[in-house]
């Protein structure tokens, strides 16, 4: 599931990267086993928040400002998490 968010992640459309990012937050957030053995799936949804969010700095990057809320409200949700 976390590598198909990532790959969601991915598109153009910001309510898709919205929902994605919004249904990675929840299932970290409910995931009851030791999320340490989800370390490659979380390791490329990683890069690819951190690429979403360095585009979101150029021209024609994310400008939605609800997918972006939520990109950093999940990629901080990982991170506590761990």
């Amino acid at each position: 599931m976390l590598d198909f968010c990532s790959y969601s992640m991915g598109s153009s459309n910001p309510k898709t990267v919205f929902t994605a990012a919004v249904v990675v937050f929840n299932h970290v957030l409910t995931y009851k086993r030791d999320i340490s053995s989800l370390t490659t799936s979380l390791l490329n949804l990683v890069k690819t928040i951190i690429e979403i969010l360095a585009g979101a700095f150029k021209a024609g990057g994310l400008t939605d400002p609800e997918a972006l809320n939520a990109i950093l409200l999940a990629e901080t949700r990982m991170l506590y998490k761990n």
